[in-house]
């Protein structure tokens, strides 16, 4: 089972190689930008075009990349020292470090020497844009950093499939370029040396060619380019960084690093692990049931005996199969089930059924004991003065982690479910969600002159003046959730939980609940 999963899995990764990340067009900004924002600098050598605009309206955003062609001749000044001209001419901050995507190549002449090496037998001509085959990432001062360099996933197992004709698919080795960067970085001599960008754009170029684009019968037609953030603040394009994929990454699949990471680890799964279960689903001989049609198992899972303690609010009840698909995923919480439908069929409402259900049994196993310290066990730190609570494992099972390929999506589930509206009126007027008819108080005196608490409401539900100030927003009504998604949410995250670090004394003063 385990060598078959490693066989899927790998055979899932390689075609996800196999979608190219094409080089964009340059860009030039429109006319009407050009007396206040130019980001187009000519001089006798080199002309940095601005690539995109992060954010159209000029007036919150003035972060924008920029990308400077590698010249395909032998020159002797630094590229570097251009892009600096251009940073102090303009009045510009510039990100503390700059990416380098190397050796462009026609992507259809990668697809025709392929077809042609392995005597493919293709009806049509290929077609494919221009890629890049290889990038690195060099400092704020223009130097390559160590361990940067990426062979593009594509190119690479191209020319593996072309000169491993015999391998299947499904085995072709996708980590070799490892072996690749050792032996480029040998010749750098690192990290005795520091490396120019210039210098090792022309060496990786040099060894691409020679050893892995002209045995694949394919010609580099220009050196590649070189792409950075540029703004008026570096706060600004940090936030921009956090929010956006890396440059360098030649890889045009998000699923590439999970994959990896499932192979990473596979062989650490135990022989009945629900994950190797679940890859391995349709090669085995599992029952299957058809609910429509099987009417004793249409009873079993739509019973009131099965139905979970609690519901998310709603006017609406479940469907039928989202009813059905909830009361399994509650009677066997330790396994692997898919729901599968196409956009807008309710599989995120079914999901918020589910996490409503699960809070309702946390809540119900608190109140099996009497007090709290039954539940949690308080462990002294080795200073003898600090200490934390352990949280035991019959409780921890009813946390949840939300995930997704689609990062919206995370931020969707987890806005909406400590969203005052989103709730209240599935509530049939309940005003039980809503901060405004709470009691409950929290003395904002304290955080009155910092802007950062103006969003947070004085009234609480659930640690609403949290919840507010996580989320900067007032439409809160309980700390339910932690919105994830992209690094930015993350780093706000953290940034978040430091923050109740160093208001704890002042919780203790000032919240009167």
């Amino acid at each position: 089972m385990r060598d078959t999963a490693k066989q899927i899995i790998n055979y899932w990764y390689t075609l996800e190689c196999l979608q190219p990340k094409e080089v964009p067009k340059y860009k030039a900004i429109p006319k009407r930008y050009i007396k206040d924002l130019v980001f187009i600098t000519e001089n006798d050598r080199n002309t940095i075009y601005q690539q995109s605009v992060i954010n159209p309206f000029w007036k919150n955003s003035h972060v924008s990349t920029y990308v400077v062609p590698l010249p395909n001749y032998s020159y002797k000044y630094s590229i570097f020292d251009e892009i600096k001209s251009f940073k102090d001419k303009k009045d510009y901050v510039l990100d503390d470090e700059h990416a380098v995507l190397l050796s462009v190549v026609k992507g259809t002449e990668v697809l025709e020497a392929f077809i042609d090496k392995l005597e493919i037998e293709y009806p049509e001509k290929p077609y494919l844009g221009n890629v890049y085959s290889a990038s690195f990432v060099v400092d704020a001062e223009g130097y390559y950093k160590e361990g940067s360099l990426q062979i593009a996933p594509f190119i690479w197992v191209i020319y593996q499939m072309m000169f491993q004709p015999d391998v299947e698919f499904k085995d072709i080795k996708l980590d070799g370029w490892d072996e690749v960067v050792k032996d480029i970085e040998k010749g750098f001599n690192l990290p005795e040396e520091k490396v120019s960008l210039d210098k090792a754009a022309r060496e990786i170029n040099a060894y691409l060619q020679e050893h892995i684009l002209k045995p694949m019968g394919v010609t580099m037609f220009r050196a590649g380019d070189v792409y950075g953030y540029c703004g008026f603040t570096a706060e600004e394009i940090q936030l921009v960084k956090a929010e956006t994929m890396p440059i360098n990454d030649l890889k045009s699949s998000f699923f590439l690093d999970d994959l990896h990471l499932v192979l990473h680890h596979i062989d650490t799964l135990k022989d009945n692990d629900k994950v190797l279960s679940y890859i391995n689903s349709l090669n085995q001989d599992i029952e299957h049931y058809d609910l429509l049609k099987d009417i004793d198992q249409m009873r079993k899972w739509y019973n009131p005996k099965v139905l979970p303690y609690g519901r998310w609010p709603s006017k609406f009840n479940l469907s039928f199969m989202q009813q059905i698909a909830v009361n399994i995923a509650k009677e066997n919480p330790k396994d692997i089930f898919s729901v599968n439908g196409p956009p807008g069929t309710g599989k995120t409402t079914l999901l918020k059924d589910i996490i409503a259900s699960n809070i309702v049994e946390r809540a119900a196993k608190f109140c099996e004991s009497n007090h709290v310290n039954d539940i949690f066990e308080k462990i002294m730190g080795r200073d003898g003065k600090s200490f934390y609570y352990t949280i035991p494992s019959d409780i921890a099972i009813y946390g949840m982690l939300v995930l997704s390929s689609n990062n919206k999506a995370v931020e969707n589930i987890t806005l909406e479910l400590p969203n005052i509206s989103s709730v209240e009126e599935g509530t049939n007027g309940s005003t039980l969600f809503n901060p405004d008819s709470s009691n409950q108080q929290v003395d904002l005196s304290y955080f009155a002159e910092d802007k950062n608490y103006e969003y947070v409401k004085s009234n609480e539900v659930y640690f609403t003046f949290l919840a507010d100030r996580l989320v900067k927003s007032n439409e809160q009504w309980g700390l339910i959730s932690a919105r994830l998604g992209k690094k930015a949410n993350i780093t706000k995250y953290l940034m978040f939980k430091m923050l109740l670090k160093v208001l704890k004394n002042s919780f203790r003063n000032n919240m009167t609940l």
